[in-house]
């Protein structure tokens, strides 16, 4: 995830599952964490990483960017569409 400088300062050393708790969405319970890392193809692993093994960690970023990457190239090449926009 491509994160802006301010929203690291305010996450800062946590696990992202710690910042989200504390988010309206969640909180109020529009929204589960787990709907929520489902719906970004994010590995609960990588959400709660406070106890999850490094080694397990860098195989998941590894597998996730070499997935964005294919994604990206299809995207660009033309070959997949946008799902977010719908079929106008």
């Amino acid at each position: 995830m491509l994160l802006e400088k301010n929203f690291n300062i305010l996450k800062s050393n946590f696990p992202l599952k710690d910042f989200l708790e504390g988010a309206y969405e969640f909180k109020s319970g529009k929204l589960t964490i787990c709907a929520w890392g489902a719906a970004l193809d994010l590995d609960m692993a990588l959400v709660d990483s406070a106890d999850t093994p490094i080694e397990l960690l860098c195989a998941l970023f590894d597998t996730r960017s070499q997935k964005i990457r294919g994604d990206l190239e299809r995207f660009v090449r033309g070959t997949t569409a946008r799902v977010d926009l719908g079929q106008n």
